[in-house]
């Protein structure tokens, strides 16, 4: 059965009271990770990445309440957070320090956003 959703002045969207509450928007990328520090480092809150479907998920909440995921291939094990990995010894891995921080380094290996005050 399709029911209608109820509509007040107490709830004026479908989901919670912002337009994106309860949508999620997944982009895919070159390194997650990279983009995880650059929020931080530009103010913005992100959760902390994990491993999920080989992937690093890394989610951040727009100011209209949508969920915006970035995700980049990993072969990192899965349900790893970034935390308990950024911390334990690289093996195999070739790294570099970019923005600061570890990162894999490889061929087309880059992902990144301009910031800019309006």
């Amino acid at each position: 059965m399709l029911q209608e959703a109820r509509v007040t002045a107490d709830k004026p969207y479908l989901s919670g009271n912002k337009p994106g509450a309860g949508v999620s928007i997944w982009f895919q990328c070159q390194d997650s990770l990279v983009l995880y520090h650059e929020f931080l480092d530009n103010g913005i809150k992100a959760d902390e990445p994990f491993v999920g479907n080989g992937l690093w998920d890394l989610r951040v909440v727009d100011p209209d309440g949508y969920n915006v995921h970035f995700e980049s291939k990993t072969d990192v094990e899965e349900e790893t957070k970034y935390s308990d990995w950024s911390s334990a010894p690289l093996e195999g891995v070739k790294s570099m320090r970019k923005c600061g921080r570890r990162s894999c380094q490889g061929p087309g290996m880059s992902c990144s956003v301009q910031f800019s005050a309006e």
